[in-house]
């Protein structure tokens, strides 16, 4: 099976082909915007080194196990949350639990900013490197976010990085490349994950069973991933509605009372969703994309373009921890602005 299933990134699959042929090859670090199938090719390439037949069959039981995470030769290093003060040992219920939401298939987990790679994880993966592989000739080693390593942790990796082993291979997921250590990325050899195309995901989507009205509201929030295509599909109004109504009835009695009140669970989320609305109604506005929204147009070009860059701004602040209340305040004046941001 391979690749076939996988939608898109027909240049990612041709390299990693060239690649199963050798024995060895350098650490790779996929990256590419969320949702655009970086997991499922890391894990579907992990299927074809691990499997007997060389090709991922995707049936046997050495691809069942890569697929459901519990191959004995496949180890996956993702971002835990961190352990409360009192507690010596890790809750491995809730490690298994996280664990499993990272399987082929599955729908990957909203990650708080507070789960991280850390110290311990590599040193458990260093211990392990000194044995063999158990049922193969390959061990490989997923390390998801990649990004969020504390620097201790990619410290460690590094020498590992420097001389892999020859039955092992390294596969480093983000989306955030430059966020990654210099020394991480120059020890990896980079494998860009374009967006998908509209087309692609249309295509997908229509094959599934949705209607064209569906489709090109979904397009309107994929922004080339089809993960936020399907999202949108299961919540078609991923934007809360009390921001929804700020924005496009803006009034201060309002911004005032949202200030003590709103509460939201992903704030980089909700940021990107209205980016992506109103970016989508430019585009449809200037006759490049045939979108559909059920949201209202209200906004006048100049005005839709400077929430955009307001909100680009914003998105950009979120990666440090601002206060919530001030955040919450510019967040939600700029939904109020007329004009250009000064």
């Amino acid at each position: 099976m391979g690749f076939e299933n996988i939608l898109g990134n027909e240049k990612v699959f041709e390299q990693l082909n060239r690649f199963r042929t050798k024995s060895a090859f350098p650490p790779l670090l996929f990256w590419g915007r969320p949702g655009i199938g970086k997991r499922t090719t890391a894990l579907t390439f992990a299927q074809i080194l691990l499997c007997p037949k060389g090709d991922g069959c995707g049936l046997c039981r050495f691809c069942q196990e890569v697929s459901q995470l519990t191959h004995p030769d496949l180890r996956i290093i993702f971002p835990l949350p961190p352990r409360p003060n009192n507690e010596k040992e890790r809750d491995l219920e809730t490690i298994w639990r996280l664990r499993q939401k990272y399987a082929l298939g599955a729908t990957r987990p909203l990650i708080p900013k507070n789960y991280l790679i850390h110290l311990e994880d590599i040193h458990d993966l260093t211990s392990e490197m000194r044995f063999k592989p158990l049922s193969g000739k390959k061990r490989v080693v997923l390390i998801i976010d990649a990004e969020r390593m504390r620097q201790e942790a990619s410290n460690a990796l590094l020498k590992t990085l420097e001389e892999p082993q020859p039955d092992t291979v390294f596969i480093l997921l983000t989306s955030r490349f430059s966020f990654l250590p210099a020394t991480i990325r120059s020890r990896c050899l980079p494998v860009y994950f374009p967006p998908l195309t509209d087309e692609m995901i249309a295509k997908y989507l229509y094959k599934i069973g949705y209607d064209e009205m569906a489709v090109k509201r979904a397009l309107s929030f994929a922004y080339g991933s089809l993960r936020r295509a399907l999202d949108f599909m299961n919540n078609p109004f991923p934007i809360p509605e009390e921001v929804l109504s700020l924005a496009f009835s803006p009034s201060i009695p309002s911004l005032l009372t949202l200030i003590d009140e709103l509460r939201l669970t992903d704030w980089a989320e909700t940021v990107e969703n209205l980016i992506l609305l109103f970016h989508s109604q430019l585009l449809k506005r200037f006759g490049l994309k045939d979108y559909e929204t059920s949201y209202p147009e209200g906004f006048t070009t100049e005005e839709l373009i400077a929430r955009i860059d307001f909100l680009l701004h914003l998105q950009s602040d979120l990666e440090y921890n601002l206060n919530r209340r001030l955040f919450l305040f510019s967040f939600l004046t700029a939904l109020l602005r007329k004009g250009k941001r000064k």
